[in-house]
């Protein structure tokens, strides 16, 4: 079996059920004996999965500056900066030559950072799940909502 160097792109690593999911994923691939770095914006090991400290995959944080929000709002909004700024962080280190290319990013919940990683990535194939819990969460008959949702 051929060994892959596989980077997963997550907004927020925390305790939920997407970051559930991305952390048993990339204990699976490391278990295989694929290389496995997590790159979010956010990462508290004391209010994490156990596995995150494990030491089966990295758990690499950047972007994390960056607010959450803006007042309570525009949550999403600054999901996606804060991505694209993780984003930025794992082309720069692959750039920098410090680490060889990966075979694979896995995009979670934030799409738009997969045209930037294609533009600065051009030879490695990424793959984007979609997880969109939020929009079940929230009214959308507001035309403001639908005009802050749209490029998202």
């Amino acid at each position: 079996m051929t060994r892959r160097r596989i980077a997963f792109l997550h907004p927020d690593l925390g305790l939920g059920g997407a970051e559930r999911l991305v952390v048993d994923a990339a204990v699976e691939l490391s278990r295989f004996g694929h290389t496995v770095d997590m790159y979010t914006a956010y990462y508290d090991p004391n209010r994490s999965f156990d596995e995150t400290r494990s030491g089966d995959f990295a758990v690499i944080v950047s972007g994390g500056w960056f607010p959450r929000h803006v007042l309570g709002r525009l949550v999403a909004l600054c999901a996606v900066v804060r991505c694209t700024l993780a984003a930025i962080y794992l082309a720069m280190r692959v750039w920098s030559g410090n680490i060889p290319d990966y075979d694979v990013v896995i995009v979670d919940q934030v799409a738009a950072v997969v045209p930037l990683l294609k533009l600065l990535l051009p030879g490695m194939r990424v793959l984007f799940y979609c997880h969109f819990p939020d929009l079940l969460l929230s009214r959308r008959g507001s035309f403001l909502k639908a005009l802050y949702r749209m490029p998202l």
